[in-house]
């Protein structure tokens, strides 16, 4: 199984999921008062955010920056390679 964090956005007072996601910013954006954040990893629950301690869902925002960022690197790097041998031949 994967190894990564699932957000769900709830409405508190009806008790419905509103937003489900994996990105922590596009759930970042979503939230609004009354709702609240239930992140999720392995099917086990992490954490609850709620909008009292709304900065918690910065460092799962900070996390995906960071993997983006890393995977950006990666995908540059593996095409640097890739026109330099097609540059050889």
């Amino acid at each position: 199984m994967a190894n990564y964090n699932t957000f769900n956005l709830i409405d508190t007072k009806t008790r419905k999921t509103v937003f489900t996601t994996s990105s922590a910013r596009k759930c970042k954006k979503q939230f609004v008062k009354g709702h609240r954040i239930d992140v999720w990893n392995g099917n086990k629950l992490v954490e609850k955010i709620y909008d009292r301690n709304f900065k918690e869902i910065n460092k799962y925002v900070r996390l995906e920056k960071e993997y983006v960022a890393r995977k950006q690197k990666a995908a540059e790097e593996r095409n640097k390679r890739r026109r330099a041998r097609l540059a050889v031949v």
